[in-house]
């Protein structure tokens, strides 16, 4: 018993100092939830509709393809069209939180699906490499965005972009409209 409280006692002589000690320490603050999700959003609207960079004079490459997970759904394929290749980028102000800005960026077509629904087309699934200029040169970037364009009135207008973070079939949505028999 007598050696059980004398090593109490020196075990209490160590960490009792160092413990008022450390309260003295200048604490790290708490990082807030806002700052954790500083930029969320789920969609980008553009009433005129997305100028989609490579669709204008795009090709199919290979036949049009079943998608199984979702049935009725078809995808193809297309070589890129050689129009203006620049997309409108939305993305978070790293020092403004909160803040969304759209660059203009030059891309180049990496990937290109159209995807319809009994023949309506309802997307576009693209994966772009944005491309850097200098002195009038554009060099590879390794950066990579994929996006989905959608019509989602029927209009023929693709209104509502999405990042695509998982590929076009992980999190696809068809419009209503497309799902409804045509007359």
């Amino acid at each position: 018993m007598k050696y059980s409280l004398r090593r109490l006692a020196f075990v209490f002589a160590i960490v009792a100092p160092s413990l008022t000690f450390s309260q003295a320490l200048p604490t790290q603050p708490a990082v807030s939830k806002s700052l954790n999700n500083r930029c969320e959003f789920s969609e980008v609207f553009e009433n005129e509709g997305w100028k989609i960079p490579g669709v204008v004079g795009a090709t199919a490459n290979g036949n049009r393809a079943s998608v199984v997970q979702f049935p009725g759904v078809f995808v193809t394929k297309l070589n890129a069209g050689t129009s203006a290749l620049k997309l409108i980028a939305p993305e978070c102000v790293d020092d403004t939180p909160g803040r969304l800005a759209l660059r203009i960026r030059s891309v180049r077509v990496l990937e290109m699906l159209r995807l319809d629904f009994n023949g309506k087309v309802f997307a576009y699934a693209a994966e772009y490499e944005p491309q850097a200029n200098e002195k009038g040169i554009s060099h590879r970037t390794l950066e990579f965005i994929s996006v989905i364009f959608y019509d989602v009135d029927g209009s023929g207008l693709f209104k509502v972009m999405k990042y695509d973070y998982h590929g076009p079939f992980h999190s696809l949505e068809i419009p209503q409209w497309a799902k409804k028999p045509s007359p």
